[in-house]
């Protein structure tokens, strides 16, 4: 029957054996009792024999949030918008590409949570996402995709579409003007009248309410009673300037004339007198008087 001893009793042994059958010599007060160096040896091997770390089970150090975040869509033919979880309306960002870019990329290691996916499903995912990323990061692209579905080929749809942008627009506005009751062909009023009524239905007459009438006429009365305050308010000003003007031009010619007869005698205000009658009933001038007075004293 053979005894196994362990490693540190053996070790110990051997030290014990050593200091028996070797050469007498003092012990040195530093050295490490047989204990002590079996730990020491033990250490040493466990340090030795482990070069590296190994992850027994991924899956269980995954975050649970991104598998459920990046989970692919359930319907057939999913859209640009299904596969990236975001709205129609809203703006794109492309981290949610990169991480489903990582996820089923055909380079990546085999340890995943897409073990159990076949090869060509995992490969068909991977380039609907470049594709999804291909047209949603074009604002052209993405028009022509909301508009006409332009550019999005899933697998059951066929072969990749690859003419050019701007043919893809022209033969969708070819294929909707032909579509029966469509508004491409409408010219005049007459077609733009039975293009409204093509449902049999006549444009019913849109009518003011009471109260959005009344509103309306307040509003109009408010607006000419401003305005004509306004005018009345400057009429007033003209008509009190002119006034003044008037009575200035009166003052004035009050004054010339008191100044003109000032110092005269009678029969020179008598004279002045006529002379000024004259020249408003008849539209004389006083050079007439002044030439026959001339004349007279010759």
């Amino acid at each position: 029957m053979v005894l196994k001893t362990p490693p540190a009793f053996a070790i110990c042994n051997s030290n014990v054996l050593n200091h028996i059958l070797g050469p007498a010599h003092p012990q040195s007060i530093t050295s490490l009792p047989c204990r002590s160096r079996a730990h020491d040896h033990r250490l040493h091997s466990r340090r030795s024999s482990r070069c590296y770390a190994t992850i027994q089970d991924g899956s269980k150090l995954a975050p649970t949030g991104t598998s459920k975040s990046l989970a692919w869509p359930t319907c057939k033919n999913p859209t640009p918008y299904d596969i990236f979880a975001i709205p129609k309306s809203a703006p794109y960002t492309k981290a949610r590409f990169a991480q489903l870019v990582k996820l089923y990329h055909p380079d990546t290691h085999a340890a995943s949570p897409l073990d159990a996916l076949p090869a060509q499903a995992r490969l068909e995912r991977y380039r609907l996402v470049v594709l999804a990323n291909y047209i949603l990061s074009c604002p052209d692209k993405r028009r022509a995709y909301d508009s006409w579905g332009a550019g999005w080929h899933p697998a059951d749809i066929g072969k990749e579409d690859n003419r050019d942008i701007h043919d893809m627009y022209r033969e969708a506005d070819r294929a909707w003007r032909r579509t029966p009751g469509n508004a491409g062909m409408n010219a005049t009023w007459e077609d733009w009248e039975q293009w409204h009524n093509r449902g049999n239905e006549k444009q019913q007459p849109l009518f003011m309410s009471n109260a959005s009438f009344a509103a309306l006429v307040l509003a109009a009365l408010a607006v000419g009673t401003v305005v004509q305050t306004t005018r009345m308010d400057s009429n007033s000003a003209i008509i009190v300037e002119q006034r003044q003007i008037q009575e200035a031009n009166i003052s004035e010619a009050l004054r010339r004339q008191g100044a003109a007869v000032a110092g005269k005698g009678r029969e020179e205000r008598i004279e002045r007198f006529l002379r000024e009658r004259e020249n408003l009933n008849y539209d004389f001038t006083p050079a007439k008087l002044d030439a026959r007075h001339g004349s007279n004293n010759k």
